[in-house]
């Protein structure tokens, strides 16, 4: 898709599933957040500092009970974390946010 398409997709979206073994910054998964939608991930080292993040260990069950356990919070839970999602991508990864990280992680 194209991605000026992009927010159509992640807006109509009730939870963003990013499963995997190992992953840099998770650049879909910071757009699905920005867009507000809840997200569920692996628990890895390079994303530990998402805390509004659902985070799950790679392993069918335990990702299958925390989509479960999801759909079944409040309304008003859900948007609270969907608020939270957006919150953090704000303060958290924006340009200069992402520079001044950058700059104290490998230059100092």
């Amino acid at each position: 898709i194209q991605n000026k398409e992009l927010p159509d997709y992640y807006n109509s979206a009730d939870l963003f599933l990013f499963l995997s073994r190992s992953e840099g910054f998770g650049i879909s998964l910071r757009e699905a957040m920005s867009s507000g939608v809840p997200s569920l991930a692996t628990d890895m080292k390079s994303l530990q500092d998402i805390a509004p993040l659902i985070k799950v260990p790679l392993k069918i069950k335990e990702i299958q009970k925390a989509i479960d356990d999801f759909f079944n919070l409040p309304k008003n839970k859900i948007k609270e974390i969907s608020k939270k999602s957006r919150k953090f991508v704000e303060n958290e990864s924006s340009e200069q946010r992402i520079k001044e990280n950058y700059l104290r992680h490998y230059l100092n």
